[in-house]
């Protein structure tokens, strides 16, 4: 089955952050993913879990990017 969902808009990337912390700061339904924040893998099991997501396997999928080579290797530029 396919769900069909409204998406937000953004100007930009700092405005689309913001959104999704208030957010989730905002519904309750997510407070065990804003208790688990310093743990991404906890975090992203805990919006899942929530119904954050449509995608059955969303925090496997953001767990993948995060453990990802390009965002690592992203990351190692920024520190420089």
């Amino acid at each position: 089955n396919k769900e069909r969902a409204n998406f937000r808009v953004y100007e930009s990337v700092k405005e689309s952050l913001q959104d999704y912390v208030q957010f989730l700061k905002t519904n309750p339904r997510y407070q065990q993913a804003i208790e688990n924040a310093a743990d991404p893998k906890k975090f992203t099991q805990s919006l899942m879990e929530a119904g954050y997501a449509t995608d059955p396997k969303y925090a496997e999928k953001i767990m993948g990017i995060f453990d990802g080579k390009l965002l690592n290797r992203m990351i190692g530029v920024m520190d420089r």
